[in-house]
């Protein structure tokens, strides 16, 4: 009995200037395509002390989309292989940007423990996590590392008021940018009650979106339901 080892994929992982990484991760995610998809999970591998080369196995044929990180730099940009037949892969892993600033309430003062996310627009692997959220320190002083090049939005959200008005940011790849004032503004308060289709009240979750503000609060037993916080605008 000989069991088969699968496709097999080869390649090189360099960082945005040509240098060649040591260490990194890569996943392999299957584009779905055929009854036999869930038959072939996604596949990673941990990749200490090489010279950059990696060489993966496991594969079934069809469509794969790879991407890789590691320490001190970013998500590459996912590439699509078809196997078989795909060539040698190349995965550019850019060195991190990080960015770093304060945040303040609508009166200057700091705010601690704020919450502030970074939402990086281009395209990523389901295996890094789309939005980067770290919290300030009791002087409100926030740094978010491990972002890719291109544009990021930062908002903070914390204490009882609305969410900052969301910040773009363009980012070079191994940028360092500082001084970034992010500035929560005075919120109002929403009451409401969540009505069945009976006409009765009813317990469950309410969906609010508006401009750089989402809020999922749950109902009490009666229905009623109170949000804190709501900037300034159309809520929906």
């Amino acid at each position: 009995l000989t069991l088969s080892t699968g496709l097999a994929l080869e390649g090189r992982v360099l960082d945005d200037v040509g240098t060649p990484l040591a260490d990194f991760f890569i996943v392999a995610e299957r584009v779905e395509s055929g009854p036999d998809y869930d038959a072939n999970p996604d596949i990673s591998r941990s990749f200490p002390d090489t010279d950059g080369s990696f060489r993966m196995d496991g594969f079934a044929a069809g469509e794969w989309k790879l991407s890789s990180w590691n320490k001190d730099h970013a998500a590459s940009d996912p590439v699509r292989v078809t196997l078989p037949g795909a060539g040698p892969v190349v995965l550019l892993v850019p060195r991190e940007a990080v960015v770093s600033g304060r945040v303040l309430d609508p009166s200057g003062a700091p705010v601690p423990a704020a919450s502030v996310q970074a939402d990086e627009e281009r395209e990523r692997s389901e295996f890094y996590l789309e939005v980067d959220e770290k919290a300030a320190d009791e002087n409100g002083f926030f740094e978010i590392d491990g972002l890719g090049p291109g544009r990021v939005v930062l908002q903070a959200q914390g204490s009882s008021f609305a969410p900052s008005a969301p910040q773009t940011v363009e980012l070079a790849a191994g940028e360092t940018l500082a001084g970034l004032v992010l500035r929560l503004r005075p919120g109002g308060t929403i009451l409401g009650e969540l009505i069945g289709p009976d006409g009765r009240p009813r317990a469950g979750r309410v969906w609010l979106n508006g401009e750089g503000f989402r809020a999922y609060p749950e109902t009490d037993t009666e229905g009623r339901f109170q949000v804190n916080g709501v900037p300034a605008g159309e809520i929906r």
